[in-house]
């Protein structure tokens, strides 16, 4: 088997001298195949990276909106309650807001409606977070969760 593969690559010239090698056709078709499958690789690698740091980007928006939900639900009733319905997050409050590029944030506490009359003792609270993404696209994320006096 070895024996047949060798001597395929060996041509004959008019003279009836022996040349082994390719012949430059064969070696810029390989070329351009090569080429063809690392540019395809290489965008692939860039597409996956991009979605990377997309991903980087929401979690650390889930992350800093979970922590602010989760300082709203320790907050003392009587001051929840009391609450402005909407204020604006600096980051000084949520660390992790530094790392989001142009981000900003927002929580709004509203009473929840209800068909009871115990209103008064559930609120909705939300946490909006917004930023820019690659190609400065404006991204946007927000939770709600619901607090009760219990």
């Amino acid at each position: 088997m070895k024996l047949m593969t060798r001597y395929r690559s060996i041509r004959r010239t008019r003279a009836g001298r022996c040349r082994a090698g390719f012949s430059l056709l064969e070696v810029i078709a390989a070329v351009v195949i090569m080429a063809i499958t690392f540019f395809g690789i290489y965008a692939m690698v860039i597409q996956s990276l991009r979605i990377v740091e997309q991903n980087r980007m929401t979690l650390r928006a889930q992350h800093a909106m979970h922590s602010q939900l989760e300082a709203l639900n320790a907050t003392d009733w009587s001051s929840l309650a009391t609450m402005a319905q909407s204020s604006a997050m600096s980051p000084s409050e949520i660390p992790v807001m530094n790392e989001i590029p142009q981000s900003q944030g927002s929580r709004i506490v509203t009473p929840f409606p209800s068909t009871t009359n115990q209103s008064d003792m559930v609120r909705a609270a939300s946490v909006v977070v917004e930023w820019q993404g690659m190609r400065a696209t404006s991204q946007t994320n927000s939770m709600t969760t619901l607090i009760t006096v219990w």
